[in-house]
Protein backbone atom coordinates (compact mmCIF):
# COMPACT_ATOMS: atom_id res chain seq x y z
CA UNK A 1 0.00 0.00 0.00
CA UNK A 2 1.65 3.46 -1.38
CA UNK A 3 2.16 6.36 1.39
CA UNK A 4 -0.62 8.98 0.17
CA UNK A 5 -2.16 11.65 2.49
CA UNK A 6 -5.69 11.33 3.48
CA UNK A 7 -8.07 13.26 2.07
CA UNK A 8 -9.93 16.38 3.62
CA UNK A 9 -13.26 14.86 3.33
CA UNK A 10 -13.97 10.98 2.83
CA UNK A 11 -15.37 10.82 -1.43
CA UNK A 12 -18.68 9.20 -2.22
CA UNK A 13 -21.59 8.13 0.29
CA UNK A 14 -19.87 4.95 1.77
CA UNK A 15 -16.83 3.91 3.12
CA UNK A 16 -15.41 0.42 4.63
CA UNK A 17 -13.70 0.11 7.71
CA UNK A 18 -11.51 -3.13 7.93
CA UNK A 19 -9.50 -4.38 11.10
CA UNK A 20 -6.36 -6.37 10.26
CA UNK A 21 -6.14 -8.48 12.74
CA UNK A 22 -2.78 -9.93 11.42
CA UNK A 23 -1.01 -6.72 10.82
CA UNK A 24 -3.20 -5.01 14.04
CA UNK A 25 -4.27 -2.12 11.64
CA UNK A 26 -7.33 -0.15 10.78
CA UNK A 27 -7.86 0.21 7.11
CA UNK A 28 -10.55 2.69 5.18
CA UNK A 29 -11.46 1.87 1.57
CA UNK A 30 -13.18 4.62 0.39
CA UNK A 31 -15.89 5.50 -2.81
CA UNK A 32 -13.81 7.43 -5.25
CA UNK A 33 -12.55 6.83 -8.83
CA UNK A 34 -9.53 5.07 -7.72
CA UNK A 35 -11.16 3.32 -4.93
CA UNK A 36 -8.52 4.17 -2.85
CA UNK A 37 -7.13 2.61 0.76
CA UNK A 38 -5.90 4.39 3.46
CA UNK A 39 -4.21 2.72 6.59
CA UNK A 40 -5.05 4.50 9.62
CA UNK A 41 -2.75 2.22 11.93
CA UNK A 42 -3.77 0.90 15.03
CA UNK A 43 -3.89 3.92 17.62
CA UNK A 44 -7.88 4.16 18.26
CA UNK A 45 -7.63 7.22 19.52
CA UNK A 46 -5.70 9.02 16.62
CA UNK A 47 -8.19 7.01 14.41
CA UNK A 48 -11.24 8.62 16.26
CA UNK A 49 -9.92 12.11 15.93
CA UNK A 50 -9.76 11.89 11.92
CA UNK A 51 -13.05 10.78 11.98
CA UNK A 52 -14.18 14.00 13.98
CA UNK A 53 -11.87 16.13 11.64
CA UNK A 54 -14.07 14.39 9.13
CA UNK A 55 -16.81 15.52 10.20
CA UNK A 56 -18.00 11.61 10.91
CA UNK A 57 -17.63 11.60 14.78
CA UNK A 58 -20.51 9.23 15.95
CA UNK A 59 -20.63 7.62 12.37
CA UNK A 60 -16.44 6.63 12.70
CA UNK A 61 -16.91 5.31 15.97
CA UNK A 62 -20.28 3.16 15.91
CA UNK A 63 -17.33 1.72 12.09
CA UNK A 64 -14.59 1.45 14.63
CA UNK A 65 -16.48 -1.05 17.30
CA UNK A 66 -18.24 -3.19 14.60
CA UNK A 67 -14.98 -3.48 12.74
CA UNK A 68 -13.17 -4.03 15.94
CA UNK A 69 -15.81 -6.65 16.50
CA UNK A 70 -16.45 -8.77 13.26
CA UNK A 71 -13.31 -7.47 10.85
CA UNK A 72 -14.72 -5.07 8.67
CA UNK A 73 -17.83 -2.48 8.73
CA UNK A 74 -19.74 -0.45 6.14
CA UNK A 75 -20.92 2.71 6.42
CA UNK A 76 -23.11 5.34 4.21
CA UNK A 77 -22.37 8.80 5.05
CA UNK A 78 -25.39 10.95 4.07
CA UNK A 79 -27.38 8.91 6.86
CA UNK A 80 -24.38 7.23 9.30
CA UNK A 81 -25.87 3.61 9.49
CA UNK A 82 -23.29 1.47 10.18
CA UNK A 83 -23.40 -2.18 9.11
CA UNK A 84 -21.17 -4.98 10.07
CA UNK A 85 -19.25 -7.18 7.10
CA UNK A 86 -18.14 -10.30 7.80
CA UNK A 87 -16.92 -13.51 5.61
CA UNK A 88 -19.00 -16.57 6.18
CA UNK A 89 -17.32 -20.33 5.88
CA UNK A 90 -19.54 -22.13 3.07
CA UNK A 91 -20.02 -24.86 5.77
CA UNK A 92 -21.87 -22.64 8.12
CA UNK A 93 -24.18 -21.39 4.72
CA UNK A 94 -27.13 -22.86 5.04
CA UNK A 95 -29.30 -23.22 1.71
CA UNK A 96 -32.50 -21.88 1.37
CA UNK A 97 -35.13 -23.83 2.88
CA UNK A 98 -39.20 -24.02 1.50
CA UNK A 99 -42.36 -24.94 2.73
CA UNK A 100 -45.81 -25.59 1.28
CA UNK A 101 -48.60 -23.87 2.64
CA UNK A 102 -50.89 -25.88 2.66
CA UNK A 103 -53.68 -23.18 2.34
CA UNK A 104 -52.12 -21.96 -0.86
CA UNK A 105 -50.09 -25.18 -2.17
CA UNK A 106 -51.01 -24.03 -5.86
CA UNK A 107 -49.45 -20.24 -5.23
CA UNK A 108 -46.14 -21.99 -5.03
CA UNK A 109 -42.98 -21.68 -2.36
CA UNK A 110 -42.79 -19.39 0.83
CA UNK A 111 -39.53 -18.74 1.83
CA UNK A 112 -39.09 -19.79 5.40
CA UNK A 113 -36.53 -17.47 7.51
CA UNK A 114 -33.56 -19.94 9.36
CA UNK A 115 -34.15 -17.23 12.00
Amino acid sequence: MAKAPFPERIPGEIFLLEWDRDRDVFVLHVDDANYSSFNLGSDIQQIMQRFKMWDLEETGYAAIDLARSFGAAKAHIPTGRTAAVFARDDERKLPPMFKENEDEAHAGSVLRPHM
